[in-house]
């Protein structure tokens, strides 16, 4: 008898979830050991103007209470799904892409906060604007006592410029997608990208459909020693080397040496903290020269965007690798002249990070 009224219940349920309308954004959200945060990141997707959504919560084998938190919040919006052995980030977001019904996929990490407006200015815009495919927005780091704004590059062509510069281009997290572009050209994140699989994913969506970013931060995006991008912050970089040379191989047409390729990755890539090595200014002043010429040439990029990034890797390479104070200053002026506004804000923003970091350490 029980059996028989179990069995009918879910027969029931199946048919009345069959009449349900699909949502329009399927949020996926993969948690692992994040039972210190999760609740605060899941408040402030229920919180969200915009309701339309379900809610993908991947708990990838966590062995913390993380999945009591997912069983222990009601909403018919959450979908609690649980891996019983830790399979990674990558195999977490891929099953979630596989889940999501929604026209609109959006990202959510376990520690951060999504601003009330988010979703409803995100889905608004791409609405209103069907040749692009991706909207992120710009953020505000936090970590519990010291916040700082972090705008990021708004439209496509800054943002493709961005990424084959190795430069900010969207902050993963803040991502809404268009699901059909996902689907119907088979993009996933790819597991040989290891902690830069979301760099690998704007290359692939790019190609189907263009990039944005909103001027607003709309994501409280905290920054913790525990955060994948702390965690795994070497590998982040040897992967992030790879991509960069696939990228420079593929777009750059002009001939390459063993040289050029190391030219290059020293030019775009400066880790933090660590100890830089002897780099020639006269060898990267050259391959900035010869990146814009080529670009001029070959019109892969829009030139403007490209000679502002291209100014700023130079200008950031100067410091980085501590050249001669006549080439630091050289570079500021040239940045600023190559694009007034461009240079004067670039150069806020600097000194708005080094004030942030000092006030940070001081409160540490």
């Amino acid at each position: 008898m029980i059996k028989y009224v179990v069995r009918e219940l879910r027969l029931n349920l199946k048919r009345f979830t069959e009449f349900m309308p699909e949502p329009t954004v399927s949020i996926i959200l993969p948690a692992y050991n994040a039972s210190e945060y999760l609740q605060r990141a899941i408040d402030s997707l229920l919180d969200q103007t915009y309701t339309d959504f379900e809610l993908l919560i991947i708990d990838d084998g966590s062995s913390d209470s993380t999945w009591e938190i997912i069983s222990s919040n009601r909403d018919p919006r959450i979908s609690g799904h649980r891996f019983q052995k830790n399979q990674g980030l990558i195999s977490a977001l891929n099953y979630g892409l596989g889940q999501a019904k929604g026209e609109f996929i959006a990202r959510m990490d376990s520690d951060d906060i999504a601003l009330p407006t988010k979703l409803e200015k995100q889905i608004s815009f791409l609405e209103k604007n069907i040749e692009y495919c991706a909207c992120g927005t710009s953020i505000i780091n936090f970590d519990g006592k010291v916040s700082s704004y972090m705008r990021y590059p708004k439209t496509h062509e800054e943002i493709v410029s961005n990424l084959f510069l190795f430069e900010r281009n969207i902050c993963h997290p803040t991502v809404v997608i268009r699901s059909k572009v996902i689907h119907e050209n088979n993009i996933k994140y790819r597991s040989e990208y290891l902690h830069a699989e979301d760099y690998t994913l704007w290359i692939d969506l790019a190609k189907f459909g263009k990039l944005y970013n909103l001027e607003e931060g709309l994501l409280k995006y905290n920054r913790h020693d525990a955060q994948v991008s702390s965690k795994h912050y070497d590998a982040q970089i040897q992967t992030s080397r790879k991509i960069v040379k696939e990228l420079l191989l593929e777009n750059f047409r002009e001939s390459l040496s063993e040289n050029d390729i190391s030219t290059h990755l020293d030019f775009l890539i400066h880790p933090l903290n660590k100890s830089s090595k002897a780099v020639a200014e006269k060898d990267i002043r050259n391959w900035k020269d010869k990146l814009l010429q080529s670009n001029r040439t070959h019109e892969v990029f829009d030139e403007k965007c490209f000679n502002n990034t291209v100014t700023y890797k130079y200008f950031h390479s100067c410091f980085y690798y501590r050249f001669p104070l006549k080439h630091r200053l050289g570079s500021l002026i040239s940045l600023i002249r190559n694009d007034p506004k461009f240079g004067l804000q670039t150069l806020w923003l600097l000194v708005k990070r080094l004030l942030f970091y000092r006030v940070f350490n001081k409160a540490s």
